[in-house]
């Protein structure tokens, strides 16, 4: 039961780093949209030389981006995560066996 459970997590973390890999690649080639957290408008600044628009969408982009970014790479370590403790109950599996096999040995 160990070995189904531990094949299970590993084929799950390792579906969860390909897809935010996939979803990294597909956000920097500008085929899908960041994660949108922030959402900020243009606004004016009144100066002694009248008003100055300031166009803010461009960093609210930026930082966009960086927050996507950010949040593929936690579900890429929670992927990891999942995958080594797969990988540990398969090998508690394994090594649970070859101490059987070899109490069945000094048996002999």
């Amino acid at each position: 039961m160990n070995k189904i459970i531990g094949y299970f997590l590993l084929c799950v973390g390792l579906a969860l780093i390909f897809f935010a890999t996939i979803s990294m690649f597909k956000v920097f080639v500008n085929k899908q949209a960041p994660v949108k957290v922030l959402n900020t408008m243009n606004f004016s600044v009144n100066t002694q030389y009248g008003p100055m628009g300031v166009n803010s969408p461009e960093g609210a982009a930026t930082l966009n981006l960086v927050v996507h970014a950010l949040l593929m790479f936690f579900m890429v370590s929670v992927g990891a995560r999942v995958s080594t403790i797969g990988v540990n109950l398969v090998k508690v599996d394994a090594v649970s066996e070859a101490i059987a096999k070899l109490e069945d040995i000094k048996k002999l």
